[in-house]
């Protein structure tokens, strides 16, 4: 099989990401009432019009930047912030070897 047209194919997969993302998000998040939204706001209107005529209205920005905002908070809700440092210095520790140091060791219980 060979490709034809790989940019094609980065924007297909890049939309068809971005759809399905909206779509977990509006119906894991949104349509059972974890996001609350004003009642009064001089952008409401525009703003409800863009996540209603997503993907194929004429903008989308704020559509695409609600639901990767909303996957974010989604899969960062029940890890606190101090946790979460220790889970990636803890990730790192484990992806670099461990140095010995066998001066130190020989100082510590007076070997030499």
């Amino acid at each position: 099989m060979q490709v034809v047209d790989s940019s094609f194919q980065k924007i297909y997969l890049r939309q068809t990401l971005r759809l399905s993302r909206l779509s977990l998000v509006l119906a894991t998040t949104i349509e059972n009432g974890f996001v609350y939204l004003p009642e009064k706001a001089p952008w409401l209107p525009q703003y409800l019009h863009e996540l209603v005529t997503f993907p194929n209205g004429k903008h989308d920005d704020q559509a695409d930047s609600t639901s990767q905002a909303l996957d974010w908070i989604k899969s960062h809700l029940f890890e606190p912030g101090i946790v979460g440092y220790y889970r990636e210095e803890a990730e790192k520790a484990a992806r670099t070897p461990p140095v010995f140091d066998r001066n130190w060791y020989y100082r510590r219980f007076g070997l030499r």
